[in-house]
């Protein structure tokens, strides 16, 4: 099976291209979204500690390389390329809300989604001391 080659190109470009992004409207140095709850959840544009996996991206790309599987139909059809999803690292360092943003078909979207959804917590973005909710976009490259 291909699995150690793919894992180990995951490995190299996520240390290589991994970017956590915090995204939130640029109108107000806070945007605050109310959710169905009647929580609020503030999204800081530029935040004094960004979010971060607990023990870096070495830890990051462990656990990929420890969950992701190359799906048998990208597999057979040599399928390759980058997915990108995006979700929500809460004040708790929760992943909530992933989504796929630019897929490519062939059960790796789904791998992809399937494995975000299984992080652990994330050490949250901080601002004025407190834990801030942001959106974290991570492209996760497969490859044979």
């Amino acid at each position: 099976m291909k699995t150690c080659s793919f894992v180990l190109a995951i490995v190299f470009l996520l240390v290589i291209r991994l970017e956590a992004q915090e995204v939130a409207a640029i109108k107000s140095s806070e945007v605050v979204m109310k959710e169905r709850n009647n929580t609020e959840t503030a999204f800081i544009p530029n935040v004094e500690i960004r979010t971060s996996f607990v023990g870096g991206l070495a830890q990051l790309s462990q656990f990929l390389e420890d969950n992701l599987t190359y799906p048998t139909l990208a597999n057979i059809n040599a399928i390759e390329g980058t997915v990108l999803i995006e979700f929500t690292v809460a004040a708790d360092g929760s992943v909530q809300k992933a989504k796929v943003i630019e897929g490519i078909g062939f059960g790796l979207d789904e791998e992809a989604l399937r494995v975000v959804n299984l992080m652990p917590k994330w050490n949250p973005a901080q601002q004025g001391r407190k834990a801030v909710a942001s959106k974290v976009r991570v492209p996760i490259q497969f490859s044979l």
